[in-house]
């Protein structure tokens, strides 16, 4: 980080003489802790001016990485600030959190030792967003937090647990996260209720923001504005301003570069009161209003809400529901072989292996609209999941530059349909093609006779379409409603490749074992067995992937 040098710091008093001029809050009740996410640019300049307008809007705390530079804490000193600071544990297991404390014990000390000697070292969290459902890793929070309230300083952690947090009684106070992609109120009213049930002033939130990933759109009905995000923040602040919260944090004071952090904000979304080019947004004035006390209430144009459909879902899918159908109309071939494979699957069986019926083109057609419907139905799961806590606790995982790839496609369902789609149709071609080796020493066995009996086992799909189309036409789908579509369709898909094998066994003739051995190399199957051997390995985080999946209940 740049020195600061004279020029820079008369600079920096000459800021702090102004805010000295400006009004201070006028509260007339104790409320919370409130404060911002930030992170110090590199240049102590930038830093500086930041932390006095974070002060001169009106924060009291501020929530960052470890600082070693002496200059943060006295600037901070002077401007009435306290900096919480936040160590690098972040979404660990418990395992993990037992492993990864006793080597934090040189960090802990060179951020006790910066801090000591200035009003403004405050508390320090120990870990965020870990397993602390489960009561195995309290032990080591507990270790670090008694460190920690020795030298004189608070301990606190960021959980994602509202009701069965397990190590609450280890620390000062716990944070829950409560961020959403575009600010949803019932979850701040509802850790209102939850502190206030408490009543021991010792949980707060973090995580209050809206996203703006639609900067050039207006009104606040317009889902993504920058208006949208400044009327979250007048009705969030004016809730949480007087609660029995002992602190809450907005996220964050600048939009964050998707490389810069260790616990980057999902699928590349924007929170911040001011863009990554320090251009401020609406929610800066909503914020400074309400926090120095000036103003509580804002007008902003209503305009029009956000076209909420996808109309090339709906499109996709009747265009493959017509295409069935019109395979249907158009081949009586076709519709002779369906009562045989429904009602006497032996004699289409016999038709198959003796090559009379074996409909290449129609399987092709099949096949192809089979392969864009899982496409259609794994793009409304997919994007109707993406922001569960256990998502996020994934896509935070992944390499910086696999989550801005991942972010790209995500933010185009329609790729994402047709990308799902193509792979389902190679995977089910190569598969096809490694049956088609393994017989070849007994029965020679014909593409367009494996392409039939691979398509036609699938037939569920076509089902399962309809189910989701009424789903992506309908508002609010439950969590539920998403989850049981995706397992009836694995269900469906796994028996489908039992069906297709079992067939090609009797077709073929080759040896059990050898239809075995080619059932296994189905990438689904083979995806089951890596599953459960990854999970036997590590249970401890598949432990916590079930713990994040029951917290969005």
């Amino acid at each position: 980080m740049t020195p600061v040098g004279f020029p820079h710091r008369f600079i920096v008093i000459l800021l702090m003489g102004w805010l000295c001029a400006y009004p201070a809050m006028a509260q007339s009740k104790e409320g919370p802790v409130i404060g911002v996410d930030w992170a110090a640019p590199d240049d102590f300049r930038d830093a500086a001016s930041d932390l006095v307008e974070i002060a001169e809007v009106g924060f009291s705390a501020v929530r960052m990485p470890p600082v070693f530079d002496e200059e943060f804490y006295t600037l901070a000193d002077r401007l009435g600030l306290t900096l919480y600071i936040e160590l690098p544990l972040v979404q660990r297991s418990v395992r993990e959190l037992r492993t990864d404390v006793a080597g934090i014990d040189s960090l802990l000390g060179l951020v006790l030792d910066a801090g000591r000697g200035h009003v403004a070292a405050g508390p320090i969290g120990i870990t965020r967003l870990s397993d602390t459902r489960s009561p195995g890793g309290c032990d080591a929070i507990r270790q670090v937090a008694q460190r920690i309230q020795a030298a004189g300083r608070q301990a606190y952690y960021t959980s994602s647990f509202s009701h069965s947090d397990r190590c609450r009684n280890t620390v000062d106070f716990v944070l829950l996260d409560v961020l959403t992609p575009y600010g949803t109120s019932q979850t701040v009213v509802s850790s209102v209720d939850l502190a206030a049930q408490s009543g021991s002033g010792r949980m707060g939130i973090t995580g209050l923001g809206a996203a703006v990933s639609q900067p050039q759109a207006q009104g606040w009905l317009h889902e993504g504005s920058a208006t949208a995000q400044a009327r979250f923040m007048e009705s969030s602040l004016n809730q949480v301003a007087y609660s029995n919260l002992s602190h809450v944090f907005v996220h964050r004071w600048r939009d964050q570069l998707l490389d810069t952090s260790v616990l980057p904000d999902p699928w590349g979304r924007n929170y911040g009161l001011y863009t990554s080019e320090s251009d401020p947004r609406p929610a800066l004035q909503v914020v400074r209003g309400i926090l120095r006390g000036l103003q509580d209430t804002f007008a902003f144009d209503a305009g029009q809400p956000a076209d909420p459909g996808r109309p090339w879902f709906p499109a996709l899918g009747w265009l493959m529901i017509t295409l069935t159908a019109f395979l249907y109309a158009g081949s009586p071939r076709f519709r002779t072989m369906i009562p045989r494979y429904f009602f006497a699957h032996g004699f289409f069986r016999n038709a198959v292996r003796e090559a009379r019926e074996v409909l290449p083109l129609t399987s092709t057609a099949i096949l192809t609209v089979i392969g864009l419907s899982v496409g259609l139905i794994a793009t409304l799961v997919i994007t109707g999941l993406k922001d569960l806590p256990l998502s996020i606790h994934w896509y935070r995982l992944l390499s910086p530059g696999s989550r801005t790839s991942l972010t790209a496609i995500m933010n185009e369902p329609l790729i994402l349909t047709v990308l799902i789609g193509s792979t389902t149709l190679l995977f089910t071609s190569l598969w096809m093609g490694c049956w088609m080796v393994a017989a070849s020493r007994r029965a020679r066995l014909l593409p367009s006779q494996a392409l039939m009996l691979a398509s036609w086992p699938r037939w569920q799909v076509l089902l399962l379409l309809l189910i989701a189309m009424t789903l992506e036409a309908t508002p609010g789908v439950p969590l539920w409603a998403l989850l049981c579509l995706s397992s009836v369709w694995f269900g469906t898909a796994l028996w489908a490749t039992f069906r297709t094998s079992y067939d090609l066994y009797k077709v073929t003739g080759i040896s059990p074992l050898a239809a075995s051995l080619v059932w296994l190399m189905h990438p689904l199957v083979m995806a089951v067995f890596l599953l459960v051997g990854w999970s036997l390995m590590h249970w401890d985080e598949v432990r916590f992937a079930w713990h994040l999946l029951m917290a969005a209940w």
